[in-house]
């Protein structure tokens, strides 16, 4: 491909191509959680490359990081983190990416990448109902004292996220109750 600058006619023989190849985080969370945005990007060029990741929900910017000479077929993976009490609940948002065009790159349709929706809930709202009740505090009763391989477990009730479901699940779940 040939690009004129400055009156020369330069001739570009490496291709630069960079890309989002995947967006991957939670599909829920309360309102006051930290959570995880994690970011898979590939260089598909064939020079070495730095740009910048941006990820989104909506259209609000949660962050931006740097990807530092990345070699071409390379992947890196970036984490972003997003602070969920900025955020209103039983409300849905789009999580996505993008990395804005780096110069001479013709194939920038794999520049952005739409997660999908996350879901906000009050905090102790297990049933997902928009509102903190007995049923939610039922629903905690029930998954009470599992884990993650336990047939009752219900990553809903394990506000505290601490991978089980006790007396202070129950706890966070009636200080919200009403």
């Amino acid at each position: 491909d040939n690009t004129l600058i400055d009156g020369e006619v330069q001739i570009l023989t490496k291709i630069r191509d960079v890309a989002i190849l995947d967006v991957t985080t939670n599909n829920w969370a309360y309102q006051g959680w930290i959570i995880e945005i994690n970011v898979t990007v590939k260089n598909k060029g064939e020079l070495t490359e730095s740009f910048v990741v941006k990820v989104y929900y909506d259209t609000t910017l949660i962050g931006q990081l740097p990807v530092e000479d990345l070699a071409p077929q390379e992947t890196k993976m970036l984490t972003f983190y997003l602070n969920t009490s900025v955020l209103e609940p039983c409300h849905n948002y789009t999580i996505s990416a993008e990395i804005p065009p780096i110069p001479y790159e013709f194939d920038t349709t794999d520049n952005s990448y739409i997660y999908g929706t996350l879901t906000i809930r009050i905090f102790g709202d297990v049933s997902g109902d928009g509102y903190v009740g007995i049923d939610d505090v039922a629903i905690v009763a029930e998954a009470f004292g599992a884990t993650p391989t336990h047939p009752r477990w219900n990553a809903y009730a394990d506000v505290n996220r601490d991978g089980y479901i006790g007396i202070d699940d129950m706890v966070l779940v009636a200080g919200n109750f009403g």
